[in-house]
């Protein structure tokens, strides 16, 4: 088993449960983040029914501390985060032409 761990954000539905699966298979320590807890758990049993190379963290990628408290669970569970997938999409109910970036995202 590699040492490497990952964090996958939206990574309890589709692409991101694919995505989070393949680099489990791969070898990965997956961190399973997504708002979604209940999902990110099944896809964390999924994979791997100890919970030793596989965890759900429930994550909301639209607020700073919950990525942070994400990363530290990470880091205090295995000691280190060696690649991010950023599947995760926070979108905005108005016109883009004409936002600035990060107001678009908020």
């Amino acid at each position: 088993m590699s040492e490497d761990v990952a964090l996958v954000t939206g990574g309890a539905h589709g692409l991101g449960a694919a995505i989070a699966g393949a680099l489990h298979r791969a070898g990965f320590r997956v961190g399973i983040g997504d708002i979604d807890q209940r999902s990110a758990e099944a896809v964390a049993l999924q994979l791997d029914r100890t919970g030793t190379t596989a965890i759900a963290i429930g994550l909301d990628v639209r607020d700073a501390e919950s990525f942070s408290a994400a990363c530290r669970t990470l880091l205090s569970r295995w000691g280190s985060v060696e690649a991010l997938v950023n599947n995760a999409a926070a979108t905005a109910a108005k016109p883009v032409l004409g936002q600035r970036a990060r107001r678009v995202y908020r």
